[in-house]
């Protein structure tokens, strides 16, 4: 499953409103605003890494490690992106 719809899914599953998510990743340090959830569920930008990535996790109860190797994953190269679907 791509981040973008591991996401999607988490906050349909939540419940919670794209503001909702943004305002508790705020309340943890880390500023996001609702249109840019909007482009991470909608994949209309490449997935976030670091601190980003950690609180929409923390948030949307998903576990950060996974969450982080799938953007690594997606932001490769293809040919190494290749390689590490093979691997896994």
């Amino acid at each position: 499953m791509r981040y973008s719809e591991r996401v999607r899914q988490a906050i349909e599953n939540s419940g919670m409103s794209l503001q909702e998510v943004a305002d508790r990743c705020r309340d943890i340090g880390v500023k996001i605003d609702r249109t840019y959830l909007s482009k991470i569920q909608n994949n209309a930008c490449r997935p976030p890494l670091g601190k980003v990535n950690r609180a929409i996790a923390e948030v949307l109860g998903l576990d950060a490690e996974e969450l982080e190797l799938q953007a690594y994953i997606e932001r490769a190269p293809e040919e190494v992106r290749h390689r590490l679907k093979g691997a896994c």
